[in-house]
């Protein structure tokens, strides 16, 4: 029963990572579904056309086709998609009444206040899907808006748009679906992990099963009698599981979206059960098959079972070493993160940022009409909520000795702690619109030479027109404003180069403020219960409503970010986790097995009174050697080696117990030829 521990072990391994991979494909089941075999189209219409002759417009290029078109709308209440109505509907969604055909004043959300029909889902990401009549896009500003056309149909539906006037360009091939290839290669190496353990199971039946064949028993008949040993605890596993997931489904989501679920995946775990009853007789057949008459006393070997073994136990051995060096930055990263929020709340309380939505138009691939728009944007901003720019991607620049490069602007200095060499902080009055200034560690020297070229290269500039100064980097305060970078040190950057500019200085000023309204660019606000509409008039002034969307507090931005870092981290978990518990296993069968093989040679070394360590102590300075071949491959591949250390040790002591274990207690047996 010990021994096929191990099978039920790596069933349950397998059966929770089917249903984790489920799990995911369900909770983006329906985002997947509106996006699947669909093409984007931004399309321009013209200004004399209203809104209902554009749905009109669109209803009938849907009609052409026989196939939904739908306008997607990002809005500062959330992302809605506007599906035609006069075609029946290709979308197949996880609708509450099963029919995905949408009526005007009709809402399917994933969100059950929201909605007229809800959409059964597994929302744990927080980003629900809105649905709608395309008849309810008419209140929305359409000017310029993003189709989702079958991709099958784009240049049929161009064309016909393109024929009444309606200005578009394609963007074959846009989805959202959910990359989850790494976990069914996972699955597919648990199943080989069953396969492997049943094989494993099966050898050390071979005795038992050599001694039914010798009294007559058929490999089918043998077959049998093994197949009832599992049947019923697998299927017992099988429900015990199928009904606590239910039941911490319905708990954490709701009891229709379980339902919908399990009756989703039924078939898939019907043939899952039937093919590990499937490998459970193959396993079984080909021992039974390669079964002789010198397995009855235990004389065949199973030094061809040891050695694919030690292959695959390598390979695993390999994979985990890389996935957990992978995850040590991360993990560390998250943790900074958390730290840096709750030393930085308080001091953010207040602050938003700017964030852009360039689907519909993106303004680097038309600038020129956009450089007056967000230079007047930023200068409103900067004068009326004291907006900052903080840009520092954690790119070292060439010149700067490795060190840090950190663009911001006047209100920055005035929102930090930046202090002279004297004790003295710096203001905005100390600096100059006409000049550009540079900040070094008081402490460090560079080649000024060399920065000067820099600077002036980019700024188009003369050595004079650059104000250098000096500050105490040590007593000074640089937030970073970014959660991304600078954890290691709570948010504050340590050591950097302060490049204090304005767009009077920059030739690419408007490229440069676009760049820094993606993420770089944050303002103080008093209205914290509806901050956008306090600043929309703003952005109203200066034509960037189709891009500025939303502006989230700088605190609930974190908050995101670190929440997608966990969510990442959780699932990079549970992969290790897996090859954790694959290698152990492995090493369990691989120690038994070496002992199996030799166990002859060692109880006589043992009798003849030989010490431990000289009868394995050049097995374990062999497995010891793997860290050396380890430090090879840091050439090829990256990973921290202290892991493959730890594995070994564990190995070490894996061996260790099973020697000493079956040396005491199988030696007579042995001996006799057992």
């Amino acid at each position: 029963m010990k021994k096929r521990m191990f099978v039920y072990v790596s069933f349950m391994i397998c059966l929770l990572l089917l249903l984790f991979y489920e799990f995911l494909v369900f909770s983006f089941y329906n985002t997947n579904h509106i996006y699947n075999g669909r093409s984007g189209i931004t399309a321009t219409k013209s200004d004399d056309m209203t809104n209902k002759a554009y749905i009109s417009l669109i209803e009938k290029a849907a009609e052409s086709t026989g196939d939904d078109i739908i306008i997607y709308i990002q809005t500062p209440k959330g992302d809605i998609y506007y599906v035609t109505d006069t075609v029946p509907s290709d979308l197949d969604l996880l609708v509450e009444g099963g029919n995905s055909s949408i009526s005007p004043g009709e809402v399917l959300s994933e969100n059950k206040e929201e909605s007229t029909r809800y959409l059964y889902n597994f929302n744990w990401y927080d980003d629900s899907i809105k649905i709608c009549s395309i008849q309810d896009a008419a209140e929305q500003d359409l000017d310029i808006s993003y189709l989702l056309v079958k991709s099958s149909d784009i240049e049929q539906i161009t064309s016909y748009l393109s024929n009444n006037n309606i200005e578009v360009s394609t963007e074959i091939g846009a989805t959202v679906a959910e990359d989850m290839t790494s976990l069914i290669s996972i699955i597919v190496s648990a199943m080989f992990l069953l396969g492997i353990t049943l094989i494993y199971y099966a050898f050390t039946r071979k005795n038992d099963i050599a001694v039914k064949k010798s009294l007559g028993f058929s490999n089918a008949e043998i077959l049998k009698f093994e197949f009832k040993q599992f049947i019923s605890t697998i299927l017992v596993i099988t429900v015990i599981f199928i009904i606590t997931a239910f039941i911490g489904l319905s708990v954490a989501f709701d009891m229709g979206s379980s339902f919908i679920f399990m009756l989703k995946i039924s078939w898939k775990l019907i043939l899952f059960v039937i093919g590990v009853f499937l490998i459970i007789n193959i396993s079984f057949l080909l021992i039974a098959s390669s079964c002789k008459v010198e397995d009855i006393k235990g004389k065949n070997s199973s030094k061809g079972l040891f050695r694919f073994i030690c292959i695959v136990k390598t390979i695993v051995f390999v994979v985990l070493v890389v996935n957990l060096s992978q995850m040590a930055t991360p993990v560390m990263k998250t943790i900074s993160g958390y730290r840096m929020m709750a030393k930085t709340t308080e001091k953010l309380n207040g602050y938003y940022k700017t964030k852009v939505y360039s689907l519909v138009e993106d303004p680097e691939k038309c600038m020129d009409s956009y450089r007056e728009k967000i230079e007047g944007f930023y200068k409103t901003m900067h004068d009326e909520y004291g907006c900052i720019l903080a840009d520092g991607k954690g790119e070292a620049v060439e010149g700067f000795k490795g060190r840090l490069s950190v663009t911001v602007n006047d209100n920055y200095i005035e929102f930090c702690n930046v202090l002279d060499k004297e004790g003295k902080k710096y203001t905005a009055s100390d600096f100059s619109e006409e000049k550009l200034s540079v900040l070094f560690p008081e402490e460090n020297e560079y080649d000024y030479k060399r920065i000067l070229k820099l600077c002036c290269n980019y700024y188009k500039i003369e050595d004079e027109d650059i104000d250098i100064r000096y500050y105490d980097a040590l007593k000074s305060s640089l937030f970073s404003f970014d959660i991304n970078n600078s954890t290691d040190n709570n948010g504050f950057y340590t050591d950097v180069v302060i490049i204090v500019s304005s767009p009077k200085l920059d030739p690419r000023a408007a490229e440069s403020l676009y760049s820094k309204m993606c993420g770089s660019m944050f303002f103080k606000c008093d209205n914290t219960e509806d901050t956008y509409s306090e600043i929309y008039p703003i952005i109203s002034e200066f034509g960037l409503e189709h891009i500025l969307l939303k502006t989230p507090s700088v605190t609930d931005d974190f908050k995101m970010t670190l929440k997608s870092q966990k969510q990442l981290l959780i699932y990079q978990s549970i992969v290790a986790l897996t090859y954790f518990v694959f290698i152990i296993i492995l090493m369990l069968y691989s120690s038994i097995l070496y002992y199996i093989n030799n166990a002859k040679d060692i109880s006589v070394k043992l009798l003849n009174g030989n010490s431990f360590l000289s009868i394995f102590g050049y097995r374990m300075i062999f497995k010891a050697t793997i860290i050396v071949l380890f430090g090879a491959l840091s050439f090829f591949i990256k990973y921290n080696i202290i892991f493959a250390f730890v594995l070994v040790l564990i190995e070490q002591i894996i061996f260790i117990i099973e020697m000493k274990k079956n040396s005491v207690k199988r030696i007579t047996d042995v001996l006799k030829g057992e």
